[in-house]
């Protein structure tokens, strides 16, 4: 197992390749991999997303879909020199419900993910499953800077009730909440907890 800085130490990389793996695996990796990484797994690579790639590549995708209700869902895919850009060995849609914050869609993509990974992993190591390339057309990217700019919430601003709703889902994060208001000079932090009906016996 190897962490984040000993990929770019060259003896790291180095050592790794002398191993002659047969697979490099990435759990939720927020680097680029270098193209010397990726050589030394002999048979192939796997990272986990928690996107249905193309849509939703970088940063963040449970928090976009929320917003802009694009799909949710994982993919596991191939490593290549970009962003969540490699073929997709397998992926699962996972719908995202409106009791879900950004907190629980989160939970459950996880969840999701490692079950996708024990079901398919028999057949990536059998050789029985290919990787498809991604259609970039359909691709969508997201940088980490984007999510500040959705935090602030200005007392003034004019939005519809469901907008303002799905913005307090998408930075509801289990008991944090990352939006915020200010008044008086000090920030409010608004975290939104949401609920079914109570069933009426």
């Amino acid at each position: 197992m190897h962490e984040a800085g000993a990929l770019r130490d060259p003896e790291q990389v180095a050592a790794l390749a002398a191993l002659g793996p047969d697979f490099v695996i990435t759990v939720y990796w927020a680097h680029l991999i270098s193209t010397d990484v990726i050589a030394a797994a002999r048979r192939g690579t796997v990272n986990f997303h928690p996107a249905l790639l193309p849509v939703n590549r970088g940063w963040y995708p449970h928090v976009h879909s929320i917003l802009d209700g694009s799909p949710t869902g994982v993919t596991l895919h191939a490593v290549d020199a970009n962003a969540d850009t490699g073929p997709i060995w397998a992926q699962r849609e996972v719908p995202l419900t409106p009791y879900d914050t950004a907190g629980t869609i989160y939970e459950r993509l996880q969840t999701e993910i490692v079950s996708l990974f024990r079901e398919v992993w028999p057949a990536i190591v059998a050789g029985d499953l290919v990787p498809v390339p991604q259609d970039d057309g359909d691709a969508v990217y997201h940088e980490k800077s984007e999510i500040d700019a959705l935090d602030e919430l200005r007392l003034d601003d004019v939005m519809r009730v469901g907008d303002v709703i799905d913005r307090l889902r998408a930075r509801s994060f289990g008991s944090r909440g990352f939006a915020w208001y200010e008044v008086d000079g000090e920030r409010v932090y608004a975290n939104l907890r949401l609920g079914r009906s109570p069933t009426v016996e």
